[in-house]
């Protein structure tokens, strides 16, 4: 609930460019999900995920996607986070396993920028989503990897 609050409340000067997103690309694979099943969607890392307190976790920074029957659940819930620095990622993964929300990995969100994947792994995909971009320039990862030819948005070249 914090993290939707937060976002409401930001001006455009706050954002920065952490992450990219196709929103075709992302429509798309959407298409093929049930917005009434309980369901997180995104790139799935795991801490400790055999032992009884590990857990499975979308990745924030890859992007993540909730069904509504998942915000439906989360927002019901009575959930507090351990802390105020405690990885909000992981602490969304132990929430959802609680309230039987099922996680989903997708390897079209990517967690780091670009570079950090091999580029065969890269032509085999439609990603969805990149994340980390300094030094890089926003504008040419998305017209390099996550821009469609069928993109019907009008081009823009400011940011």
């Amino acid at each position: 609930r914090a993290v939707v609050s937060y976002l409401q409340s930001c001006r455009d000067t706050q954002r920065t460019w952490y992450s990219l997103r196709s929103v075709p690309r992302l429509c798309r694979l959407l298409a093929c999900y049930n917005p009434a099943h309980p369901l997180l969607l995104g790139e799935v890392y795991g801490y400790h995920a055999q032992h009884p307190q590990g857990a499975a976790y979308v990745t924030g920074g890859g992007g993540m996607v909730l069904s509504r029957e998942a915000v439906t659940r989360i927002s019901g819930a009575s959930i507090n986070c351990p802390s105020i620095d405690y990885p909000d990622d992981m602490y969304l993964g132990t929430v959802a396993r609680q309230l039987e929300i099922d996680i989903v990995h997708s390897p079209l969100f990517h967690q780091s920028q670009p570079g950090s994947y091999h580029p065969a792994i890269l032509r085999l995909q439609t990603p969805v989503s990149f994340h980390r971009h300094r030094p890089l320039n926003p504008t040419a990862v998305y017209q390099q990897y996550l821009k469609d030819e069928s993109d019907s948005f009008r081009q823009k070249t400011e940011l």
